[in-house]
């Protein structure tokens, strides 16, 4: 049997409607507003009991046309150039309303509009936010804390972060009312200043194959002559002198007990960019040399500086690029020149003096050997590279040895110059130590 309705709904359909439905304002469930030379449009996606859109600008009203189920627009003449507020209203079938303010111009930050992404805890750090007149911004928040406006142009704004706990927050810019929200925009790091979270070793090797192998741990490498050497570890962040740099002999110690290699979190791979002569990539899950197992022209790395690239898809950092933070010495001007011969006379002390040029110290090593390139002997010690003169006496080479095999000496020269390099994410710094290795041959007369 078919159900009829009720007389009383038929004439009356609003007693068929609860109260709650009478009550309910209609739902605005998105707007926007565009302007472009002289026309704004306005657009409003409601809730399907709408039947009735108007906008208000300023002492002019709007009415929206419907364009398709719960779309409306409205296109009217705007001041495009201009800075003013529009008064959306909308209305339902049983009038009631509901409204809200829609600002131009439209503050709009960049999705990827964050530059960097990250920084630490202690907050202070330059950041830039790009997108679309900024230049109105009023307020910038880091998650729920204000940040200081350096400046502010119709693309970017440059703002000093807030001090704000651990963890990725949203980053918002208000402006005329607006709100542009960029969600889990920037990620805040502990703040590790004063602490080392990596490091990294250059050594620029300028051998000459007569005597390379005496003293070195490289004796099995197929090609002599120069060669680069480049190794890097990351940490987590820890005090300086716990690292495997910090832990090495300070200028001045002549006692060498080797270092001791401290756990670190595994880099994925690192990237050594530079001009000349090439780039390098070490993949790293543990400690790693890179050789460079072919000669190389010495004048195309003696006194270079490199930038360290941190590429985007390693596990141990964020990616940042750090400028001229790993470098390899220039040569200092020597007493012995490497690339010959230089006599000691019979029972004599060794001096080994250089000029200085604001390097930070020098490992030196002086073996006794035979006529086959034996050690006899070794003594060891470091420098400043301000004392610019060592002196080694006879009788520390020789009190041990049979003098009658002693044929010459071999000193093996380690420069070095360290770079420290601030993180941008945690203010840790990256410790490069960039060192020249010669040997030299000193014949005895």
């Amino acid at each position: 049997m078919m159900k009829r309705s009720s007389p009383l709904c038929l004439a009356m359909l609003v007693a068929c409607v609860s109260q709650e439905q009478l009550e309910q304002e209609p739902e605005i469930l998105d707007v926007s507003v565009d302007c472009l030379g002289d026309e704004a449009e306005v657009t409003a996606i409601v809730g399907d009991d709408v039947v009735n859109v108007t906008a208000v600008y300023e002492d002019t009203t709007w009415f929206a046309v419907e364009q398709s189920p719960n779309k409306w627009e409205a296109e009217e003449a705007a001041d495009c150039e201009g800075t003013w507020e529009i008064e959306l209203t909308v209305v339902n079938a049983f009038a009631r309303t509901s409204s809200t303010t829609l600002y131009w111009p439209v503050v709009e930050p960049d999705t990827d509009g964050v530059e960097p992404p990250y920084g630490t805890t202690a907050g202070g750090q330059e950041v830039v936010i790009s997108g679309d007149d900024l230049e109105l911004a009023e307020v910038v928040l880091f998650g729920s804390e204000v940040a200081t406006i350096l400046s502010a142009t119709e693309e970017g704004l440059v703002v000093l972060t807030p001090a704000h706990e651990a963890g990725s927050v949203d980053v918002s810019v208000e402006a005329t009312g607006n709100v542009g929200v960029l969600e889990q925009a920037f990620t805040y790091h502990q703040d590790a200043e004063g602490l080392s979270s990596s490091f990294g070793l250059l050594t620029l090797y300028l051998y000459d194959p007569a005597w390379f192998s005496i003293g070195s741990g490289y004796d099995q490498l197929e090609t002599y002559g120069p060669f680069v050497d480049v190794g890097m570890a990351f940490l987590e962040p820890t005090e300086p002198a716990n690292t495997y740099i910090g832990a090495m002999p300070e200028p001045g110690s002549c006692v060498w007990d080797g270092y001791e290699f401290l756990p670190w979190a595994p880099s994925s791979y690192v990237l050594i960019w530079n001009q000349v002569p090439e780039s390098y990539v070490l993949t790293t899950d543990d400690w790693v040399y890179s050789m460079v197992l072919e000669d190389v022209n010495p004048d195309d790395w003696l006194g270079q500086v490199f930038d360290v690239e941190i590429p985007v898809d390693n596990e141990a950092l964020p990616a940042q690029t750090l400028q001229q933070t790993a470098s390899i010495p220039s040569q200092p001007i020597m007493s012995a020149d490497w690339q010959s011969l230089n006599p000691v006379a019979w029972g004599a002390d060794i001096e080994l003096s250089w000029t200085d040029y604001g390097l930070d110290g020098l490992e030196y090593t002086v073996y006794a050997i035979n006529s086959n390139h034996d050690v006899l002997s070794e003594y060891y010690c470091t420098a400043a590279a301000s004392d610019e003169l060592v002196i080694v006496s006879w009788d520390e080479l020789t009190g041990t040895i049979d003098t009658n095999q002693l044929a010459a000496f071999v000193v093996h020269w380690r420069f070095w110059e360290d770079t420290r390099t601030e993180f941008v994410h945690d203010r840790s710094h990256f410790w490069g130590r960039g060192f020249l290795d010669i040997y030299t041959r000193h014949p005895l007369q």
